[in-house]
């Protein structure tokens, strides 16, 4: 708060907003009707008004399904690649590379079995086990 002497000589109240500078006359310690009509509210304070709220509870209602199916999968040793879409892949998926690479490829099964006992058998590491090897840069 501080003070702004008048042409007059009388003395006024005021309260400088320390965002914008503005000044603000302060009536016996209220705000004056000019400072109350300077408020206004930005579409971000409102939550079903921000542009991103939608998409949230759209991801929040799909998680709903979507997360105790990651659940249950991380329980059984597999690693889904996302929580979005856990629910389709835990009921879709037919082995742990459809799993793991997040697409799930109907009838493929076999092919996907043959192809990853090859690449193991050829490189001798499992494809599904990370390669943890410390690089240097």
């Amino acid at each position: 708060m501080s003070f702004v002497t008048q042409k007059d000589g009388s003395v006024e109240k005021t309260y400088v907003c320390k965002l914008c500078d503005a000044s603000l006359p302060i009536d016996e310690g209220n705000f004056s009707i000019d400072a109350v009509r300077s408020i206004g509210f930005g579409v971000g304070t409102m939550p079903t008004r921000h542009p991103g709220s939608q998409a949230v509870e759209a991801r929040e209602k799909r998680w709903e399904k979507d997360m105790p199916a990651y659940k249950r999968m991380r329980q059984q040793g597999l690693q889904p690649k996302t929580i979005d879409g856990s629910a389709h892949i835990e009921a879709k998926a037919e082995t742990r590379f459809e799993v793991e690479s997040g697409q799930v490829l109907p009838g493929q099964a076999k092919k996907i079995e043959t192809a990853v006992n090859a690449i193991e058998s050829i490189t001798g590491k499992s494809v599904y086990a990370p390669d943890t090897k410390p690089v240097n840069l």
